[in-house]
């Protein structure tokens, strides 16, 4: 084996190695990333927390009111979303007319032909 071909063989294992390499490194990021335990925590509101005596201050019971209408606010649109009907399945005239048109119109190519 000629020294020209062995160091083309050892860049191109090493090239190799490198790439290979990154490409674990990338998908293993990409679970890390995605990890169930990567999210935040649970917490679980109970009504006996809401008490005025329980210690939360008032910043605490703000936050905890807002996030209640945003989760409020996310199950109507969930809802909403839910309820909506679904699109109509079959074509409208609009669309047949244009489609009419569009299948009407010659090709360029059959336009070319014609021209020779």
């Amino acid at each position: 084996m000629s020294p020209e071909l062995q160091a083309v063989l050892e860049i191109a294992a090493a090239g190799s190695t490198l790439l290979f390499a990154a490409l674990a490194g990338l998908i293993g990021l990409m679970y890390a990333l995605t990890a169930p335990w990567m999210g935040t925590r649970r917490v679980t509101l109970r009504a006996e927390d809401a008490r005025p005596g329980d210690g939360l201050g008032p910043e605490d019971r703000a936050e905890r009111a807002r996030r209640e209408r945003a989760v409020a606010l996310a199950v109507a649109v969930a809802r909403a979303e839910m309820e909506r009907p679904a699109a109509v399945e079959g074509s409208s005239e609009w669309r047949r007319v244009h489609r009419t048109r569009l299948m009407d119109r010659p090709s360029a190519r059959a336009a070319s032909r014609r021209g020779r």
